[in-house]
């Protein structure tokens, strides 16, 4: 599956410099970057440098210009730039520290002033504010759209995941039903569109995980019926929010 015109990415590998790349799918991705690399193609998988999603050509087709692509060899791994900073996030949770003790009230009083006066959350349409759209790829009109988008990315992620590591675990004798469920599971998240209204602050109330102005309020672990923490985000309100949310786990939201 192709693009019906060149656009410019960027690639690397585990420890390699990023190069600039122009193509139009993703096995050319994988010709050129190989070369630049130094690896076989024949062996490499491709995944997104944010959180280590497996890209197929499908799914490169949907990702937009300058995209950070991680070329992997045979048996290497790549858990995404967002690992470690999810890993201080928890251990911040587990180990029940504050912010306090890492920064000094004035520091504290600068960051809420900051997030108070960058509040953009009423804004809608990428005409009206162009900078939460930044890196965003143009045919994106409306925030909800793209965090509809998001949505569907992050669910794809966590099934493609689940699904390998189901495939590859599981009994000899059993493998046939996992796989059946695998196949079910995939069809009805096709059939919603691979839930993209959790996200969707204009979606019905009973189809998305926030409230209509777009704030995210934190549940508890999905063993729990409370968060402690009392998490919450508006990925609506500005770029830095918008980032920020995607290193939140949704088992925990």
């Amino acid at each position: 599956m192709t693009l019906d015109y060149e656009c410019p990415y960027k690639i690397r590998g585990i420890q390699e410099q990023k190069y600039g790349v122009s193509v139009n799918s993703l096995d050319t991705l994988i010709s050129e970057g190989s070369k630049k690399l130094n690896m076989n193609a024949d062996e490499v998988s491709v995944v997104l440098e944010e959180d280590g999603t497996l890209v197929d050509s499908s799914y490169f087709k949907a990702l937009p210009p300058q995209t950070v692509f991680v070329l992997l060899k045979k048996d290497e791994k790549w858990p995404g730039i967002t690992n470690n900073i999810q890993n201080i996030f928890r251990a911040i949770s587990e180990h029940n520290l504050d912010l306090h003790d890492f920064l000094k009230p004035d520091d504290l009083e600068k960051l809420w002033k900051k997030e108070t006066r960058d509040d953009k959350s009423c804004l809608e349409l990428r005409s009206e504010d162009e900078n939460w759209f930044a890196g965003v790829r143009e045919s994106f009109k409306t925030k909800s759209e793209y965090m509809n988008y998001k949505a569907q990315s992050r669910v794809k992620k966590y099934y493609s995941d689940a699904s390998a590591k189901l495939k590859k675990d599981v009994d000899q004798e059993v493998s046939e039903d996992i796989r059946e469920l695998v196949n079910q599971l995939k069809n009805k998240l096709e059939k919603n569109s691979y839930q993209g209204t959790y996200f969707d602050r204009t979606a019905l109330e009973t189809e998305r995980i926030c409230n209509s102005d777009g704030l995210f309020e934190c549940e508890g672990k999905f063993d729990e019926s409370t968060c402690e923490n009392s998490h919450m985000i508006n990925p609506y309100s500005s770029r830095q929010n918008c980032l920020m949310f995607g290193m939140w786990d949704l088992d925990h939201m």
